[in-house]
């Protein structure tokens, strides 16, 4: 699963895409990216399951979170469809409507910018989040991945949010179970080239109004018992102390007894065993949602999915974590110009995402801390391209950065090594043949943050 921060559109690494210019990205989402750690949640489910009207309820939630938790703050960003969808929320709720069904097109993300919402219990208001939703149509999932091409985005989704209304399964015209929705996630993941996917999935259990007289008796009391059920109204009282660990502390008995009462549906035993099988973590909610005219207690526990994936939400780069070798060529005939002039930003941008050592192409000896200058080009003149004896002193947590403009000789003997997934060599230079699978040309300063942005990349889902 790679974690790397990623344009929502085009699922390039963002300096790729910031360097093909094409997408419109809400503006300083990636400088917030780089402080705020991205959460990447889609929402999956069939059609008329309520997934729309969920995702409006919480909108509002969000909103008015900070009447209840001092200090919350919501932002939008500066992102157009964003602003629509909140203005239409707004229209929704204070006039008791319901949503409407979500286009069948690939979907729009919405940035949500969270601020100040303490997540473990005891630490500072401090913690912060960017979230980004997809809100997919249910008919992307009436067949086993038949639309892959409008979900692009999905090997990066960290957390999917199943949200099904069983009563709407067990009514509708065609008998399906929850099962099949799993289904079509796996088919769509083949069909986009990865077997790896979401490592998090929160069933939530929709409408649950018309769930009262099957779902558990500890279940109901939970719903109605919200604390923040009035934000929905902008009305709700302050919660001292509050922490998402906390308020899921209640959450956790009610997960296993909705997870319990899972199995019991048809299909459901099969949904769990899948899921357990395939090692991805899972929660249960049940939520009612203020679009239904017979709910008189408003929005109940619709923030529950969210606050179990923050509790959750995979970190980013372990940047200080990484440790990067920068392997330079001062040799005369290795040591173009244009290498010199990048030499110097690659040192940069390595040493932003983690600890940095330095060599010199034939010189198995760094320098005696991180980050120095590579040896005088007068001591490296007559030293042949062998990178070998610097491979061999390396651990292999290393993510080597190899800058030359000549062949080195001893790199095939390592085509077949672990360093094939941990090792780009870069070169102003186009080489007659291709000594090794992971090679970039570079022309620009530009080209540095890709560079290390592949370089990060297989290491990442490799692990």
């Amino acid at each position: 699963m790679n974690y790397e921060t990623r344009c929502p559109y085009c699922v390039r690494s963002l300096p790729e895409c910031r360097a093909a210019a094409v997408c419109d990205l809400p503006a300083g989402y990636e400088q917030r990216t780089q402080s705020v750690p991205p959460v990447w949640v889609m929402s999956a489910g069939f059609s008329g399951h309520g997934k729309s009207t969920f995702w409006s309820d919480m909108a509002i939630l969000l909103e008015n979170l900070g009447e209840a938790v001092p200090g919350f703050l919501s932002n939008y960003m500066a992102h157009q469809p964003t602003q629509d969808f909140i203005k239409a929320a707004r229209y929704r709720v204070r006039n008791h409507q319901q949503e409407s069904a979500t286009l069948n097109t690939r979907p729009e993300p919405l940035f949500f910018e969270l601020n100040h919402l303490p997540i473990k219990a005891g630490s500072p208001a401090v913690t912060g989040r960017t979230l980004v939703i997809f809100d997919a149509a249910g008919e992307l999932f009436t067949s086993a991945g038949g639309e892959s091409e409008k979900l692009n985005f999905l090997p990066s989704v960290s957390t999917v949010w199943l949200l099904v209304s069983l009563k709407d399964l067990a009514s509708g015209s065609e008998p399906v179970t929850i099962s099949e929705l799993f289904y079509s996630l796996q088919t769509t993941l083949q069909k986009l080239g990865t077997e790896s996917g979401p490592s998090r999935f929160v069933v939530v259990f929709t409408k649950a109004d018309l769930l009262s007289d099957s779902l558990p008796e500890s279940v109901i009391k939970y719903l109605l018992d919200d604390p923040l059920q009035g934000l929905i109204r902008n009305s709700a009282t302050v919660i001292r102390g509050f922490s998402v660990e906390n308020y899921l502390k209640e959450a956790a008995k009610i997960s296993a007894d909705l997870e319990a009462f899972a199995v019991e549906q048809p299909g459901g035993r099969q949904f769990v065993n899948l899921l357990r099988r395939k090692g991805v973590d899972v929660s249960f909610c049940a939520v009612l949602t203020s679009g239904a005219p017979e709910n008189e207690h408003g929005a109940c526990r619709v923030l529950d999915p969210l606050f179990w994936t923050l509790l959750h939400a995979p970190k980013t780069e372990p940047e200080l974590n990484r440790r990067f070798t920068l392997i330079v060529d001062n040799h005369e005939a290795g040591a173009s110009s244009s290498l010199q002039s990048v030499m110097q930003t690659f040192r940069n941008v390595l040493s932003r995402r983690g600890r940095t050592s330095v060599y010199t192409l034939g010189n198995a000896v760094a320098g005696p801390v991180p980050g120095q200058s590579p040896h005088s080009a007068a001591a490296a003149s007559c030293r042949p391209a062998l990178i070998g004896p610097i491979l061999e002193r390396l651990s292999k947590e290393e993510l080597v950065l190899v800058l030359t403009a000549r062949q080195i000789l001893d790199l095939p003997d390592f085509r077949n090594t672990e360093w094939r997934e941990r090792m780009l060599v870069c070169s102003p230079v186009e080489f007659q043949d291709d000594p090794w699978p992971q090679t970039m040309r570079i022309s620009s300063q530009q080209d540095c943050e890709i560079a290390v942005s592949r370089l990060i990349r297989p290491a990442v889902e490799a692990n």
